[in-house]
């Protein structure tokens, strides 16, 4: 690879695409066709190194791999590409794919490298998720985007077949019962070349009708919105905490209202799987008041128990929140709890803050690749944090929490 041929395809990278890209991946980037290293020596992977380096709209690397698929990722603007380097040249380009750091400095990098877009020459926009409750109805506040003569159309998909579809992205979830709590579900709209010929239709699989009617000379243009989707409560639940004292494990929770709601059961795990009920209270029926309940777990023989709450309304029908831990040893802050292990559809991450502050969570695969890289704000004392893992393979990984305002960096061992 001549520095010259270097050049050129450096400058044509950094031109804007003039493409209509809406969003082409909601939290993960996967199924891009891989780009194909230069013929000649850059061919031998003895001589030669490939990688996929992950630049997100500040000019930053955010991840890099050997494929170009990368998970977990935040609503942003990005760009891929294909970097092949000469062996020799090792010690010097491995810094500068480093995460966090400036791609530019690679682009003007003058050993034999080759830069190269496996992505048509296109940015690549990443979507949002959306937490919905079941059955309730969806409305895509995505602006219609078909221009030029193209036919839009929204389509529900759930666990990659196609339930429904229309031109107005709203969708009463109470009519499809695929769409339940637990399923992979997304809202997307699609803009094709010919209006009024959908290549889509009701039982579909999604992904392959996409791959089929998608390529880099006519490709749809798609604006998805995942759909997490929670099962409907009885109660509307706007606090479970729990509190760690000298001799016992405190429990609060507040609702904001209840409907038909009998009671409550506390439960508690030693594991983050297994549950039994430890305490039962009765609800306030149906109510528009705020109400507070609460218990004190006296029965502390380990250092860390799960706790989660069930909600039982008068038709016998059980509800149930989200887990949280209290840990003994998460007092002084210098731990990271994550649970259930091993976890299949979430992994639940606790931590102790000592300020109000922001901080930044990674997780890695065992051989270093950056899956995710979060950024946010926490709060003063016990913080919990639900992170998805039902689209990771199975396998370990690594969990660090680094926190801003103070010299703490806690890690942790996830299996999925």
């Amino acid at each position: 690879m001549k520095k010259a041929l270097y050049i050129t395809t450096l400058i044509l990278f950094l031109l804007p695409s003039s493409g209509t890209a809406q969003c082409d991946f909601v939290n993960d980037i996967t199924g891009i066709t891989m780009s194909i290293p230069p013929a000649g020596d850059a061919s031998d992977p003895l001589l030669y190194t490939q990688v996929y380096v992950l630049v997100d709209s500040e000019g930053n690397i955010v991840a890099t791999g050997s494929t170009p698929d990368f998970i977990g990722l935040n609503a942003d603007l990005y760009f891929l590409y294909a970097v092949n380097y000469i062996n020799t040249e090792t010690a010097s380009i491995v810094p500068l794919l480093a995460v966090s750091g400036s791609f530019s400095d690679l682009q003007v990098y003058f050993g034999c490298i080759d830069i190269s877009d496996p992505y048509g020459n296109c940015s690549i926009s990443v979507c949002d998720q959306v937490v919905v409750i079941e059955n309730s109805i969806i409305n895509n506040t995505s602006t219609a985007f078909a221009t030029g003569g193209y036919g839009q159309e929204y389509c529900l998909i759930c666990n990659d077949v196609v339930l429904a579809s229309n031109a107005t992205g709203t969708f009463d979830l109470s009519l499809y019962p695929a769409a339940a709590a637990g399923a992979d579900c997304q809202v997307v709209s699609m803009n094709y070349e010919v209006p009024g010929v959908a290549p889509v239709t009701v039982g579909d699989n999604w992904d392959a009708v996409a791959f089929n009617n998608c390529d880099l000379v006519d490709c749809w243009e798609f604006l998805g919105r995942d759909l997490v989707i929670d099962p409907i409560l009885a109660i509307e639940l706007i606090e479970f905490s729990g509190k760690v004292e000298s001799d016992y494990n405190q429990l609060v929770w507040r609702t904001k209202s209840e409907e038909n709601n009998s009671h409550f059961i506390l439960e508690r795990s030693n594991d983050g799987i297994h549950f039994e009920a430890i305490h039962q209270v009765n609800g306030n029926g149906t109510t528009l008041e705020e109400h507070q309940y609460g218990f004190n777990d006296f029965k502390i023989e380990q250092t860390i128990y799960y706790y989660r709450l069930a909600s039982v309304d008068f038709d016998g029908q059980i509800n149930r929140s989200q887990i949280i831990a209290l840990s003994r040893d998460q007092v002084d802050g210098s731990s990271l709890i994550a649970y259930p292990i091993p976890a299949n559809e979430n992994v639940y991450l606790m931590f102790n803050s000592n300020f109000d502050q922001r901080i930044i969570i990674e997780m890695h695969s065992f051989d270093g690749k950056l899956i995710l890289r979060k950024e946010m704000d926490c709060n003063r004392g016990v913080n919990n944090l639900t992170i998805r893992v039902s689209e990771l393979a199975h396998g370990a990984y690594y969990v660090t929490a680094n926190f801003m305002q103070e010299d703490k960096r806690l890690s942790t061992k996830i299996i999925r």
